[in-house]
C-alpha cells in the first residue's frame, strides 16, 4: 500500500505542477478564459461514464462465468470485495483515472493557446526539411504514390482514427491488470509525461500548424495540391461507401473553425510538431515489448503506419514523426528513472501477491 501511495503522490505532484504552469502561462498572456473546464467536463465525463459502464458489464459477465451454477450474487460480491475494494488496487485505479482526467483539464486549453498566444513559427523550417529527406519530393508525394488510391487512403484513415481507441484501451488495460505493478506504473507515468513533455512543452517550442493548415496560416498554396487530392479521394470513397469518408477532412475543418473563432472546445487546438500520434504509438510499442515481443513488433508496425498516415492525410510533415518517436520512447526511460529514484526505492516490484488475482 505504501508503494501505491508513493506513486499516487508522484502523479499528483507532476499533474499539479503542470496545471499550475499552464494556469500561470494563461494568466501572463491574459488567456485564462481558455481554462474554462465547463467545455471539458461533459465530454470527459461521457467518456469516463461509458468506460466505467463497459468495465462493469465485463465484470458482471466474468462473475457469472466464474459462478457457473453457484450463487452468482455471492460470487460477484466476493469478487467485488477482493478485486475492486482492495485498497491498493482501488488506489491504483483512481490514480490512473484522476491523473489523466486532471492532466487533460490543462492539456486541451494549452494546446489551443499554442497557436493563439505563441503563434505558428516553425512551419517554414519544417516545410523545407521534407524535400531534403526525400530527394526533392514532399513526404505526401511519396505516400500518395504508394497509398494514393481510395482503398489505400481509406485504410490509412482507419489506422489513424484507431489511434484514439489504442490510447484509451492502454489505460483500461492498466486499470484491469493492476497486478502488473511496475509495468503499470511505468507506462501510466510515461503516458502522462508524453502528453505533458511531448504534447505540450515540445509542441510549444516547435509550434507549427501542419500541411493541412499551411495555406490558412501563411497564405502559401504549397500544400494545396495535397488537400485537393484528399478531397477528390473523399468523394471517390463516399461514392462507394459513405461511412468510410475521410474523417480527417471534417476534423481539420472543425479545428480551423475553432482556431479562428477562439473557441475553447475540448479537443480543439492545432499542433503538428512533434507528432503526438507517432510519439504515443512508439511508447505503446515499447511498453508492449515488456509483455509480449510479438505484440511489441505488431505495435511497432502500427507506429510506422501511423507516421505514414499522418503525412498522407495532411496532418504532419514527415519530420514531425521522426522527431516524435524518439521523444515518446524517451518518456518511457524517464518514467523508469523517476520510479526507481522515488517510488521503487527498495528495488523493483514486478507484481502484486499471487493470492490476489487480477480482475
Amino acid at each position: 500500500m505504501k508503494l501505491e501511495w508513493r506513486y499516487s503522490a508522484l502523479v499528483a505532484a507532476i499533474v499539479a505542477i503542470y496545471i499550475a504552469a499552464v494556469a500561470f502561462y494563461a494568466n501572463e498572456h491574459h488567456a485564462l478564459a481558455a481554462l474554462n473546464i465547463g467545455t471539458l467536463n461533459p465530454a470527459m465525463l461521457g467518456i469516463f461514464g461509458g468506460t466505467l459502464g463497459i468495465l462493469l458489464a465485463a465484470y458482471l459477465v466474468r462473475s457469472a462465468w466464474r459462478a457457473r451454477g453457484a450463487d452468482m450474487r455471492a460470487q460477484a460480491l466476493r469478487d467485488f470485495q477482493d478485486q475492486v475494494l482492495r485498497p491498493d488496487r482501488l488506489l491504483a485505479r483512481v490514480t490512473i483515472f484522476a491523473g489523466w482526467f486532471c492532466m487533460m483539464i490543462a492539456f486541451s486549453p494549452f494546446k489551443s493557446m499554442i497557436g493563439r498566444v505563441h503563434g505558428f513559427t516553425f512551419d517554414p523550417v519544417l516545410e523545407r526539411v521534407g524535400p531534403m529527406l526525400f530527394f526533392g519530393y514532399h513526404g505526401w508525394q511519396i505516400t500518395h504514390l504508394i497509398f494514393g488510391g481510395p482503398i489505400g487512403t481509406a485504410f490509412l484513415q482507419f489506422i489513424y482514427t484507431a489511434w484514439f481507441f489504442f490510447v484509451w484501451l492502454s489505460l483500461i488495460y492498466c486499470i484491469v491488470r493492476s497486478d502488473t505493478t511496475q509495468l503499470r506504473m511505468q507506462f501510466t507515468l510515461s503516458f502522462l509525461l508524453c502528453w505533458i513533455l511531448v504534447g505540450s512543452v515540445a509542441a510549444y517550442w516547435l509550434a507549427s500548424a501542419g500541411p493541412c493548415f499551411f495555406q490558412g496560416v501563411y497564405g502559401d498554396p504549397t500544400y494545396l495540391p495535397l488537400m485537393q487530392r484528399l478531397h477528390e479521394l473523399d468523394r471517390e470513397i463516399a461514392s462507394v461507401a459513405p461511412s468510410w469518408r475521410l474523417m480527417s477532412l471534417d476534423e481539420q475543418s472543425w479545428l480551423w473553425s475553432a482556431y479562428k473563432d477562439n473557441a475553447n472546445n475540448f479537443g480543439a487546438g492545432i499542433s503538428a510538431m512533434p507528432s503526438m500520434h507517432v510519439a504515443f504509438s512508439a511508447l505503446l510499442a515499447r511498453a508492449a515489448f515488456e509483455t509480449d515481443k510479438r505484440t511489441g513488433w505488431l505495435l511497432s508496425i502500427y507506429a510506422v503506419l501511423i507516421w505514414i498516415a499522418s503525412i498522407h492525410l495532411g496532418w504532419h510533415y514527415a519530420i514531425d514523426g521522426i522527431v516524435g518517436a524518439p521523444m515518446g520512447l524517451a518518456t518511457w526511460y524517464l518514467a523508469g528513472w523517476m520510479l526507481e529514484h522515488t517510488v521503487l526505492r527498495r528495488g523493483p516490484v514486478l507484481a502484486m501477491p499471487e493470492s490476489a488475482p487480477a480482475v
